[in-house]
């Protein structure tokens, strides 16, 4: 096991952290089965695995959503292993404000300490040891919505989400924008009842201030992208040869030997070409058009459609991951994109 372990203060201090733990309460007391409950309600099913019964301090889960963040002032008042499920709808950044956590995915790990934020892993199984002194802030980040202001920022469609490196860090230091950030989303989530549209005006800089402080301080697969403002779009004639013979064939077998037979390159000029100038390789790009043709079908469906009719349709067959990779790319399960066409053709029949 690669244990990795970070220096850093034994406080951090945010202003209005105790207006904000006196409001917004989530759950409070000293019932561990209650707590987990009320938290798997507003992230994710998760297990726990406390080491001694008698507990330090009492529960204290504050909550608060916004518009595309919630903010979480989290303190369990003991030693807890937490095994939650797959986060697969948000990124979820936690920033210690005493004590820490041990952080283990796969064969890594790594001990979160006071004054650092990371980015837990998603849609990758992890587990969480927190100190018995452990509190912390939590962010919940909805995915999508950061997906769309990275669409908008480098002026693409993106495939796929970002994956942020579990082991890079941003510093939570006075003068960072993260740190400020934060200070005015929980500001924000103190008064934030029966707010005018100024305050959500504010509260959408405070929430667009965050998300660009992880695009552009934690490191992820993306990030030479964002730094130099654009994916390339120099594609090579060889990759627009190929994708337009998968876009004319897709209700055909497509094979790598058919690409290089059109681009009259090699196949692995074919796939550095392609994981170069379309972040992905050839035949997920096939998979990926496939999926918009599934789409586009459904959201054209009449009542007698069938969501596995038109999955088989266009070759997938394993309904499960073809349900998972639909969701992953467009953020709905198919069944939902079918019964919004259905409820949308009956209510036209009725006007």
């Amino acid at each position: 096991m690669i244990a990795i372990v970070y220096a850093a203060p034994n406080e951090a201090k945010f202003s209005g952290a105790r207006e904000f733990i006196s409001g917004n309460i989530l759950v409070e007391g000293n019932d561990l089965d209650q707590a987990c409950s009320a938290v798997s309600e507003v992230f994710v099913g998760h297990r726990l695995h406390a080491p001694t019964v008698q507990p330090a301090r009492h529960i204290q889960v504050n909550y608060k959503r916004l518009d595309a963040l919630a903010v979480c002032l989290f303190d369990y008042g003991r030693e807890v292993e937490v095994q939650p499920d797959l986060l697969d709808d948000f990124y979820l950044v936690q920033v210690p404000l005493q004590g820490g956590s041990r952080i283990r995915c796969g064969s890594k790990a790594f001990d979160s300490r006071v004054g650092m934020a990371s980015v837990l892993p998603a849609q990758r199984e992890f587990t969480l040891r927190l100190n018995e002194d452990c509190q912390k802030i939590l962010v919940q980040v909805d995915r999508r919505k950061l997906t769309a202001k990275l669409e908008a920022y480098l002026g693409c469609k993106l495939t796929r989400s970002p994956d942020f490196d579990i082991f890079a860090h941003d510093i939570v230091r006075p003068n960072s924008r993260m740190y400020h950030a934060i200070e005015g989303l929980m500001s924000l989530a103190i008064g934030s009842e029966g707010a005018g549209p100024g305050q959500s005006i504010i509260a959408s800089a405070f929430e667009d201030a965050f998300i660009f402080s992880m695009l552009f301080d934690v490191k992820s697969d993306m990030s030479s992208a964002i730094q130099n403002g654009a994916i390339s779009s120099a594609c090579p004639k060889a990759v627009r040869r190929a994708e337009e013979y998968i876009n004319s064939n897709l209700s055909e077998p497509i094979r790598i030997e058919d690409l290089v037979a059109v681009s009259g390159v090699s196949a692995r000029s074919i796939f550095d070409g392609f994981t170069r100038f379309r972040d992905m390789t050839p035949m997920r790009y096939v998979k990926f058009r496939r999926l918009h043709k599934v789409r586009e079908l459904l959201r054209e469906a009449d009542d007698t459609t069938m969501v596995s009719s038109v999955a088989v349709e266009w070759g997938f067959n394993h309904f499960g991951r073809f349900a998972k990779d639909y969701a992953q790319a467009f953020g709905e399960s198919p069944s939902e994109t079918l019964r919004a066409a259905k409820n949308g053709h009956r209510v036209a029949r009725r006007n």
